[in-house]
């Protein structure tokens, strides 16, 4: 059998970003253009009564009101790992804020720290 190894240098994202005690305030624009979603991870390990939703839209300034593009759940004291193979859209931008609700305009701020990872592109 043989044995390959690939060492190709090219980057797979140019757009790394970490939010540590992540609320229903959004982060807008976060990628600061278009963008592309690879990967996700919501650390919701310090909210052992609380399930978080991570809302995720394609608008450079939205608010709890807006519409999300995309909705992910991470249940209490638990890790969310959220994998996009062919990548998330985002065309305009990528905005993120947690709640404790995934329905629009509802929810409140986790109790704890909760902390968002996201790799794009």
């Amino acid at each position: 059998m043989a044995y390959e190894t690939n060492t190709a240098t090219t980057a797979l994202t140019s757009k790394i970003y970490i939010e540590k005690g992540a609320t229903t305030t959004p982060r807008t624009n976060i990628t600061g253009a278009a963008a592309t979603l690879y990967l996700g991870e919501v650390d919701n390990r310090m909210n052992p009564d609380q399930a978080i939703w991570l809302k995720m839209y394609n608008h450079a300034s939205p608010t709890n009101a807006s519409d999300p593009l995309i909705i992910l759940y991470t249940a209490p004291s638990s890790i969310g790992r959220f994998v996009f193979p062919e990548g998330a859209t985002f065309s305009t931008a990528l905005s993120v804020l947690v709640a404790t609700s995934p329905l629009v305009n509802q929810g409140t701020n986790p109790t704890n720290q909760v902390t968002v990872k996201l790799l794009a592109e």
